[in-house]
């Protein structure tokens, strides 16, 4: 759906534009949030998410992230279930508005790796 490779080359459909430009679009609509890197594959997406610990909005985010316990269905503001799933909840919104789509973007869960620290 995001696009596919061509001679070794990602070459972005729309939805993958999509996809990209809510990735970017997370920074300057989330303090605290940074975006390191990312990759848009023809049917998923790698992210580097880092947490900027207390930025004034999200005191120590750096420390919510989903292997605490939390209610179900209500992951805190500012930990990484919220983020993945604003992104990806945009990018659905943004997808399913355009002609002759409609329905399912994502897979119903994602798979993360936390990075507790990294050498400087």
């Amino acid at each position: 759906m995001f696009g596919e490779v061509i001679d070794g080359r990602m070459e972005m459909s729309e939805e993958g534009r999509i996809v990209i430009e809510e990735i970017e679009r997370t920074e300057t609509l989330r303090p605290g949030v940074a975006m390191d890197e990312y990759l848009v594959m023809p049917n998923h997406v790698h992210l580097v998410v880092v947490l900027c610990g207390d930025n004034g909005n999200y005191p120590d985010t750096a420390r919510r992230v989903p292997t605490g316990k939390r209610a179900f269905g209500k992951p805190p503001a500012g930990s990484l279930p919220t983020i993945i799933g604003a992104v990806k909840s945009a990018v659905t919104r943004r997808i399913n508005l355009m002609p002759g789509c409609g329905g399912p973007v994502w897979q119903g869960r994602y798979y993360e790796h936390i990075i507790r620290s990294c050498a400087s």
